[in-house]
Formats: structure tokens, C-alpha cells, sequence
């Protein structure tokens, strides 16, 4: 998985040529050794944690309704607009 994946389709291919060209090496070595190489999916997965800082940041930003944007289309496109705060695994599911 990758954060942020979502967000391709919005985007030309041009736009994430590096990325398309990873993933492309990724899948080779995969074909061809049966495992990913560690180095290129250490470049591919990047950052596992954010600073305090930038922490702080993108939960401020993450609040900005221009954040919510793609989802909030994907959510009114596939008609689930009015059940966007369900948590059908959440605590009282099983219930």
C-alpha cells in the first residue's frame, strides 16, 4: 500500500512518470526473483512516519474542505453521499 494512491487517477500518467517507473521496476523484480528488491522498495515506500511538525500540519489541513474533495466526489459519484459517516467494522457492528 501506498498513501496517497488515490490521487493517481486524477492525474495524467505524465505527472507520476517516476512513480509508473518504479512500480514497473518493482513488478520485474518480483517476476524475476520471486521477491521485491529492498532497496527499490525501500525508494518506493519513502517516508513511514511524518515529523511533529509536519504532523501537526496536515491535521490542520486534513480539517480544509479542498482536502475533501476527491472523496467527497468519489462518495456522491457511487451514491453513498448520506452514509459517508457509517463504521460498519466499528465497535458497536458487532452488536
Amino acid at each position: 500500500m501506498r498513501g496517497a494512491g488515490e490521487g493517481l487517477q486524477m492525474m495524467p500518467d505524465e505527472a507520476h512518470k517516476k512513480l509508473w517507473e518504479l512500480l514497473r521496476t518493482l513488478g520485474d523484480s518480483l517476476e524475476r526473483d520471486g521477491a521485491f528488491e529492498p532497496a527499490m522498495l525501500k525508494a518506493f515506500a519513502g517516508r513511514e512516519r511524518m515529523s511533529p511538525a509536519l504532523a501537526a500540519i496536515m491535521s490542520v489541513a486534513l480539517r480544509l474542505p479542498v482536502t475533501q474533495f476527491y472523496f467527497g466526489q468519489q462518495l456522491k459519484k457511487n451514491d453513498a453521499w448520506d452514509r459517508r459517516f457509517d463504521a460498519p467494522y466499528g465497535p458497536a457492528a458487532g452488536r
